[in-house]
């Protein structure tokens, strides 16, 4: 028998309990660069052989069977190494007798081999070099008669690393990682989401469970409809609008698209105009301001306002707004630095029109530190001048960051309050009243909300209002809003947007589907017409969307791969072999394992881990048998955890799966009759009934009446999915999409890991007085300083319901939350909804910082099968989670 020299020089890294980047691998079985071998004599006795053959695959056991490891307890402390590798012999032949001897029915092999439960996976399959040496030395061990140490080893297999970078744990946009370097010629590889469909949906062979399938929408069928029904609109002598396109096949296109992205959403108001200029400032003098003459000054008000009462950060980016009384087409669109999240229109002759109108970042952006956290600074987004895509703006600003920081509902309420529900600046589009009422707390808001109100009152097909009276200058000004709905939203991380199947919290819209981005913005006051000729923009602004990067956890690892101190000296920096323990425990311990979790319903197929639901992150997992059909998903996430399975609150996937469309329309029908909408592609299907050929009649009644129409299968992936439920999101940058849950009910990863230490009642740290604007008012802290490095999220106060003194739509339930409200819960808040048309309480603003899971929507309840974990565990993961 001859033994790899280099196997022995990668051992000394695993004697050592250092199982690292580029090593965890090669600790296993394998070679540590896939150089040439040398080889020397075989050995003969047991401790040779271990030295030789079993003690460098030890190096994955002892990432979590060492004092103060993960498995370091009554159960796992029965196999137990040290960092002292000279007793590594001793330790292992002592855990094998603690562990009963024998030889394949000792839980080393059986562990190690998946023949029996165990948290750190099956490493070592039955046909695999390792397990056979081990099977060998065991056997040595319970008869020296069968002490055979011939036979000469396999070639390694290929090393992966156990901890990953954005590049390796799918991070990264495919095709921005495949375009960095090649030519604009280059054709594009697969997008990997398009493997999660067919028979990989619903297999239960995979540790990763995928039942939310992906497919790319935009087809040739609906090309060519589209081409059909503008030529319709020609003869019947209007305008064509229907602008789909195909998507980018090759490099080149991809970037022009991303550029066209950028510039759209930078630059147009995806609501159209909502409130003219002059209303805006109406805003600042209801407040109590003068409006200064000068524009620096003017400037500087905007964004004290904006930052500290309704939490934008400034704008990096040119943005001009006219002070009062100043011809914007004058002054190449006004003197003064407009806020980040709106700017001004412009009509159909490029003129200036002194009117504002809500962009994709009154909702989605977030300010995270000072400039302290960036992405990756080599990358092309960065050499291309895209910062927002990789963050690292010296303002802390973050592109599609959870919109934690604003209050949107409180801005409604303040222009309300200023202008009027009418008249000329009255905001000219309100489908939520007031506004402050259905987006209860700073921080989320109700968009689902808003996009059903769009169901209702938009005709399907045509997306044109069912009635004047529909419109939202109307109804929309008229219905106050009951919070029988979804309930408050935070919304979901962009950088999270390119590696999932489906849009939306609850799993509703296909990510494959620009319309399903695209659909909220519908929420304006035009018709189908506006909308739909829009949707050549929003594929190129979704193809942007996708590019959208996490923010790298600010503090690097405190040790290198190889051990060595690593660059970060700080008592924040990642603990690389806690980190280790986590990335074992994230993609392998079955939180149902031994009849734990009894009470808690099962995913229907997975490993029962977090990486079952979440997708794995870590490549040598992702290389594993019997992990991902395909390694190309490594950080892809295609799971939709039924109610039952999650348990979270359930207004808004209720709302979205069909239960807020009852009575109207049987809960069996749901699903097909929404696949008519226009939303999930009826046009691109075979066998598609134009809107221009049906009459206003038939137009108004689809969607309540089958019209005939195809319907796409449940499975299809452009359909509804039939799931109550919601989506288990990717985890990139999990560490900066605090606080956590769909509707934002709980402050920390933490306190998702341990549901016994969530607060009912809690608020985020304020910003520091020197941040006040001139009426004492400060938002969210978004320095680092309240960032909480130990239990990862925002640092927060918990209170009690007595510390809630504001308004009535603020009343805190005291006792469990109720899934279901009573009669007189709704009756109660119908009317408050009507008092609440009166200004809130001066104290209402700070209030809204509190969060309170007492209310509707609110609950934070659910995710409780982590309860199953140790803190030790629970720290393990929290260090894993940091490296995403």
């Amino acid at each position: 028998m001859m033994v790899d020299i280099r196997q022995r020089r990668i051992s000394h890294l695993c004697f050592a309990g250092v199982v690292t980047v580029g090593v965890v691998a090669a600790c296993h079985s394998g070679d540590d660069d896939g150089g040439t071998s040398t080889s020397v004599a075989a050995v003969g006795s047991p401790e040779e052989f271990f030295a030789a053959r079993v003690q460098p695959n030890l190096g994955y056991c002892r990432t979590c069977h060492v004092p103060g490891g993960v498995a370091d307890k009554p159960e796992g402390r029965r196999m137990r190494l040290s960092s002292a590798t000279g007793d590594d012999y001793r330790n292992l032949q002592t855990s094998w007798t603690n562990l009963g001897k024998g030889v394949e029915s000792n839980l080393i092999l059986q562990n190690a081999s998946g023949q029996h439960a165990h948290s750190g996976g099956a490493p070592w399959a039955t046909s695999s070099v390792a397990y056979q040496d081990m099977k060998t030395l065991l056997a040595c061990w319970a008869d020296p008669a069968h002490c055979d140490f011939g036979g000469e080893p396999p070639p390694p297999p290929p090393t992966y690393a156990l901890l990953g970078n954005l590049e390796s744990n799918g991070g990264r946009n495919y095709a921005a990682q495949f375009c960095e370097n090649q030519p604009d010629t280059a054709p594009l590889p697969l997008d990997p989401r398009e493997l999660i469909s067919g028979s990989r949906i619903g297999n239960p062979n995979y540790a990763v469970y995928y039942n939310a399938p992906y497919k790319v929408c935009a087809n040739e069928t609906l090309l060519e409809n589209q081409a059909k029904q503008n030529a319709i609109l020609v003869a019947q002598g209007k305008e064509p609008m229907y602008t789909a396109k195909p998507r980018p096949t090759t490099c080149g296109e991809w970037r022009a698209a991303v550029e066209r992205g950028r510039k759209y959403i930078f630059s147009n108001a995806i609501t159209g105009d909502l409130i003219p200029v002059e209303g805006v400032w109406n805003m600042a003098k209801t407040l109590g301001y003068t409006i200064p003459t000068d524009p620096q000054a003017a400037t500087e008000l905007l964004r004290t306002v904006m930052q500290s009462r309704y939490g934008y950060p400034p704008n990096p980016y040119p943005n001009p707004f006219p002070l009062p009384g100043e011809d914007p087409n004058l002054t190449n669109g006004g003197s003064v630095q407009g806020p980040l999240g709106f700017v001004q229109t412009k009509d159909a002759n490029g003129r200036w029109t002194g009117v504002v109108g809500a962009t994709c970042y009154a909702c989605h952006l977030g300010q995270i530190g000072n400039g302290e956290v960036s992405g990756d600074a080599s990358n092309y987004f960065r050499k291309n001048g895209h910062p927002e895509i990789t963050g690292g703006l010296p303002i802390g600003f973050y592109a599609g960051a959870p919109g934690t920081n604003i209050d949107l509902g409180l801005l409604y309420n303040d222009a309300n309050r200023a202008n009027g529900v009418y008249g000329r600046n009255s905001i000219q589009v309100v489908l939520d009243n007031p506004g402050y009422m259905a987006n209860r707390s700073r921080g989320v808001n109700a968009a689902d909300q808003e996009i059903v109100n769009v169901l209702l009152f938009r005709e399907l097909g045509t997306l044109d209002w069912r009635a004047k009276l529909a419109e939202p200058a109307y109804l929309g000004k008229l219905m106050p809003t009951v919070p029988l709905t979804g309930g408050d939203q935070q919304t979901p991380a962009w950088w999270w947007t390119h590696n999932k199947t489906r849009y939306l919290w609850t799993g509703f819209g296909s990510a494959g589907s620009s319309r399903g981005n695209y659909f909220p913005s519908s929420t304006n006051k035009y018709d189908g017409y506006w909308s739909k000729r829009r949707e050549g923009d929003f594929q190129d602004l979704d193809i942007w969307l996708n590019t959208v990067e996490a923010p790298k956890y600010p503090h690097g690892y405190c040790s290198n791969a190889d051990g060595s101190p690593g660059p970060a000296d700080n008592p924040y920096c990642i603990d690389r072999p806690l980190a280790e323990q986590g990335a074992i425990l994230f993609h392998n311990k079955n939180l149902w394992a031994g009849g734990a979790n009894a009470d808690i319903e099962r995913p229907a197929g997975g490993n029962g881990s977090c990486a079952g639901c979440h997708g794995v992150y870590s490549p040598y997992f992702a290389h594993q048998p019997g992990y991902l059909p395909d390694p190309r998903l490594v950080g892809y996430a295609g799971y939709v955890a039924p109610q039952a399975v999650a348990g979270t609150d359930s207004a808004d996937s209720s709302l979205f799966n069909g239960l807020g469309a009852r009575p109207l329309i049987p809960q069996d029908q749901v699903a097909s009759v929404a696949s008519m909408l226009w939303m999930f592609y009826p046009d691109a299907l075979p066998g598609f009934i134009p809107p221009e050929k049906l009459s206003p009649l038939q137009n108004q009644l689809m969607g309540v009446v089958n019209s005939g129409e195809p319907a796409r299968p449940a499975n299809d992936g452009c359909s509804p999915l039939p799931i109550i439920g919601y989506t288990a999101q990717p985890l990139h940058g999990v560490w900066a999409a605090a606080p956590y849950f769909h509707n934002g009910s709980v402050p920390s990863l933490w306190d998702v890991l341990k549901p016994s230490d969530r607060p009912d009642v809690w608020r985020r740290q304020l910003a520091p007085a020197s941040q006040a604007n001139p009426k004492g008012e400060v938002g969210f802290d978004t320095s680092l300083t309240a960032y909480d490095f130990d239990k990862m999220g925002w640092r927060y106060t918990p209170l009690q319901c007595s510390d809630i003194t504001g308004p009535g739509y603020l009343s805190c339930r005291a006792g469990p939350y109720t899934k279901v409200p009573t009669v007189f819960d709704l009756v109660t808040d119908a009317f408050k909804s009507f008092a609440d048309y009166f200004p809130p309480a001066p104290e209402a603003v700070e209030q809204r910082a509190v969060f309170n899971t007492h209310g509707y929507g609110k609950g934070n309840q659910g995710h409780a099968y982590t309860k199953v974990l140790t803190d030790q565990e629970r720290k393990a993961l929290l260090e894993y989670l940091k490296t995403l």
